[in-house]
Order: structure tokens, then C-alpha cells, then sequence
């Protein structure tokens, strides 16, 4: 992603965006405080910014207790559905690359643990989506191909609110 691209490359002088860094600031501290949640889309023309904003806000919090959700959308992935998500669950259970199905599935049990969601339908579910072989002794429940999507669309919208319940997040989507 290009916020990637640019930790890797290092940045030049922040400059120029102090009042939307300061309302974007001002918003995160209310969630942080027990506010309510926001949404906020920075969009515009290429290269005016936004992914620049973005990694200054991302760097203001990261050292606080808070969870960053970064979904990067490419044309390299644009006949999988959902890759972005996919992208970001990987990078939150933190698989490496090679590791066994068993390693993949347990760190996926840990994750969904964590969060009060470990039932056999979101296992399942999430690790169909994450391409993780079920362990031989698991018994997956049917369902037609648009009824597990549907339902794994609600099971990622349920594991990101239940995230958000712990700690405040920063869902970050970029194309």
C-alpha cells in the first residue's frame, strides 16, 4: 500500500494539514475518552495527501493501547472478493508465510477467543474465507455458497465490532 511505501521510504516535513490533523485528533480522543464512534472518509485527487494524514494520525496513536485495521486494495486483487479484509486478518493473527494450517487455525481460535466469538460457525467461516484447512476432527455446518458468504460478511462485521468494543480502532481502507 502506498502507506507502506511510505514508512519503507521515509517521509518528508509534515506540512500544511495542521487543521485536519487537529479535528482528526480531536475525534480520536473522543472515542478514547468514551465517546461514540466515528466515521470520517478523507477522499480527493491523487496525490494531494490523504495516505500522508493518514500515517500522521496512525503514528499519533500507535503508541497508546490502540488497535490500527489497515486494508489496502489493489488491482493485483481485484477478482477476490474480499482481499483487503482477508490482508488484514492475516496481519492480525500474524501468519507467516509457510506456516502449517494447524499453526493458522489456532492463532485463529486464539484471535476469535479473545474476542467471545469462538463458536464452530465463525471458525468455520472465517477460515474458509482465510483459505485454512479445517482440522480433520472439525465438523463444518452446510451451506450454500451465497449462504456462507452472506454469513461470513456478518461474521467479519461481528468480529470488528466485537474488537471495537474492547479497545478503540482505526479501520483504515485504502484504494
Amino acid at each position: 500500500s502506498r502507506i507502506d511505501a511510505s514508512r519503507l521510504t521515509g517521509l518528508t516535513a509534515f506540512t500544511g494539514r495542521r487543521r485536519e490533523i487537529e479535528s482528526l485528533d480531536r475525534t480520536w480522543r473522543s472515542l478514547e475518552e468514551g465517546g461514540r464512534g466515528h466515521t470520517v472518509m478523507l477522499n480527493g485527487e491523487p496525490g494531494i495527501g490523504k495516505s500522508r494524514i493518514v500515517v500522521q494520525l496512525i503514528e499519533s496513536i500507535v503508541e497508546k493501547p490502540n488497535r490500527v485495521i489497515e486494508c489496502s486494495c489493489s488491482v493485483d486483487s481485484r477478482n477476490r472478493s474480499l482481499q483487503p479484509i482477508i490482508g488484514a486478518l492475516e496481519i492480525a493473527l500474524q501468519f507467516k508465510l509457510g506456516a502449517s494450517d494447524a499453526y493458522k487455525w489456532a492463532a485463529l481460535k486464539r484471535l476469535l477467543g479473545s474476542v467471545q466469538m469462538q463458536t464452530d460457525d465463525v471458525q468455520y467461516l472465517i477460515a474458509v474465507l482465510l483459505g485454512i484447512e479445517l482440522p480433520a476432527d472439525f465438523d463444518p455446518p452446510e451451506y450454500s455458497p451465497q449462504k456462507r458468504y452472506q454469513k461470513t460478511l456478518g461474521a467479519i462485521k461481528d468480529l470488528l465490532i466485537s474488537i471495537c468494543e474492547i479497545s478503540p480502532v482505526l479501520f483504515v481502507i485504502e484504494d
